[in-house]
């Protein structure tokens, strides 16, 4: 029998991947020893035993990674993501943010919702100018005041005296947008067909507290430019849900006790739009095709690899065969051989009506998914010896060969498959 102690110098050696001292310090008998054992994958070549791990891994990964979505444990679990429809939206778009539980999670719902007017950013939009004729602007500095929520900010530019129209407006545009904390940006928008260029300063954020207004400080760049009055001047969205008006600078909206229903106003209406909220079932229901498929996979895999890591296949079966009852309610059914079907419409009628069955069969204390989590996450856990790899060697290169040809002997001591995450 092999000692611990030596089992754990030789894992040492090949965690901080060094190949030398994994065959000098001792354990040159212990491979040998390891290789003669007699187990179900002695006759297979390294290559086929690197495989046999790498299977083992993505396994593990893949049924932990589905078995997490409908873990109701976890914050981003899609037990509590949500989905929503409007009837017009030309007036509202709708989206759930997702919660982190139960008690996070949108509330089943709906809201009648009248946009009365929409929030409006202020634009200044100047005057059409030929773009490649000289400008009419003072040449030397020139200088604008723009004056927002009491504070005023002085941008200053430089005209030339040959400078075009087409110039000078860029420059001011490049001022304007260099200067920072300014809650306004600047753009040249040119007409290549009538030959013209114009200035507009728009607002950054909607509403009438964050509109503004430009003044002259050196030479007459507003003037000039025509940028002295608004083109559109900024409003505030007004609209009604369920009764209520309400009024605010923004046309980003947040309905529902945890205020994760997101409504976006677009556009005014006569009539209410409705919008309805409840459980994203598609997504729940796309989640618990994945699981059983990576389940399924998991436990052809295991059943036939017993040596990769003894008893995870039965680990998984007695899951499915204690829960079976269970699991037919919402329409999944444990075949003779330990595999696991779903009837679809089956799932999406329980899903339709009764959400919380499907949570609870799952992902909640003593359900599937939570148990099969914990089964792949305990195979995946890194061990206590694990080292960072050191140069020259890499993860997956000498190491990765060496370990594949004698991990299922190494298997043989109670290593699992935490061995294959930290090695490979």
């Amino acid at each position: 029998m092999i000692t611990s102690v030596a089992a754990d110098q030789l894992l040492t050696s090949l965690l901080e991947r060094s190949f030398q001292r994994a065959l000098t310090s001792g354990n040159s008998a212990l491979l040998a020893s390891l290789s003669a054992a007699s187990d179900g994958t002695a006759g297979l070549s390294a290559a086929q035993l690197v495989a046999v791990l790498g299977g083992t891994r993505s396994s593990l990964l893949s049924l932990g990674s589905s078995a997490a979505k409908l873990d109701a444990a976890n914050p981003l679990s899609v037990l509590f993501t949500g989905a929503a429809t409007t009837t017009d939206s030309s007036v509202a778009t709708v989206r759930v943010i997702p919660g982190s539980s139960a008690y996070t999670a949108p509330a089943a719902g709906s809201y009648r919702i009248t946009v009365q007017q929409v929030a409006v950013a202020q634009v200044n939009q100047g005057t059409a100018l030929t773009s490649t004729a000289t400008s009419t602007f003072t040449p030397g500095t020139n200088t604008l005041r723009i004056t927002q929520n009491g504070t005023s900010t002085d941008v200053s530019f430089t005209v030339g005296a040959a400078d075009t129209n087409a110039t000078v407006l860029t420059s001011l545009a490049d001022a304007i947008n260099a200067s920072s904390g300014l809650g306004v940006t600047a753009a040249v928008v040119t007409d290549d067909t009538a030959g013209t260029s114009q200035l507009a300063i728009t607002a950054t954020a909607t509403g009438t507290s964050n509109a503004f207004t430009l003044s002259n400080v050196s030479g007459t760049p507003v003037t000039d430019a025509g940028l002295g009055t608004a083109t559109a001047a900024a409003a505030n969205a007004i609209y009604v849900v369920d009764g209520t008006t309400y009024t605010q600078s923004s046309n980003e909206v947040y309905l529902g006790a945890t205020a994760k229903v997101h409504v976006t106003l677009v556009g005014a209406s006569t009539a209410p739009v409705v919008v309805t909220v409840g459980p994203d079932t598609d997504e729940v229901a796309t989640a618990v095709v994945g699981l059983v498929q990576d389940y399924n996979d998991a436990h052809a895999f295991f059943a036939s690899n017993p040596d990769a890591l003894s008893g995870v296949a039965q680990q998984l079966a007695s899951v499915v065969s204690r829960n079976s009852v269970r699991l037919r309610a919402i329409g999944i059914t444990v075949a003779a051989d330990g595999s696991l079907s779903v009837d679809t419409g089956r799932l999406a009628s329980v899903l339709e009506t009764s959400p919380s069955t499907v949570r609870d069969v799952l992902g909640d204390a003593g359900g599937v998914a939570k148990e099969m989590r914990t089964i792949a996450d305990t195979q995946l856990a890194i061990p206590a010896v694990a080292r960072n790899p050191l140069p020259p060697f890499q993860p997956g290169t000498v190491v990765g060969t060496l370990v594949g040809a004698y991990a299922v002997r190494l298997g043989r001591l109670a290593l699992r498959g935490s061995l294959v995450d930290a090695l490979l």
